[in-house]
């Protein structure tokens, strides 16, 4: 018997949209933090980097991506360097809709300056969107 989606929620790979393909490795190193930071949340399940990863560069649509991982939320993004500029934007999104329930950029020079409870407020905020 397959578990309910319900508070279940996969990150998928970050684009790189950066013109060097060196910026890949920062951009899947994000896709974990996403990841990690998500998975602190009580009640929120978040699906594991190795089943998410092969959705890298894929066409699919969410609603799709969704039905394979029994997900309720795609959280999906990019990831953008220009010199020490980094712009991070993520999209939360109904998987059944696929329509966009929250979005944002985050714009940092450097972006690793930023601590950790950074990321975990920004997850506490995504997960009262799922």
């Amino acid at each position: 018997m397959q578990q309910q989606p319900e508070n279940r929620i996969a990150v998928l790979p970050l684009a790189n949209m950066s013109q060097d393909a060196r910026d890949e490795i920062f951009s899947d190193g994000m896709t974990e933090e996403l990841i990690s930071a998500l998975s602190k949340i009580a009640g929120l399940r978040v699906i594991a980097r190795t089943s998410v990863m092969r959705y890298k560069d894929s066409k699919k649509p969410i609603g799709e991506i969704s039905k394979e991982l029994n997900v309720s939320a795609i959280l999906e993004g990019s990831v953008r360097r220009a010199g020490n500029k980094i712009r991070i934007t993520v999209q939360l999104a109904d998987p059944k809709t696929e329509e966009q329930l929250w979005t944002e950029k985050y714009d940092r020079d450097p972006f690793l300056s930023s601590n950790d409870s950074d990321y975990e407020g920004r997850s506490r905020r995504w997960s009262g969107n799922v």
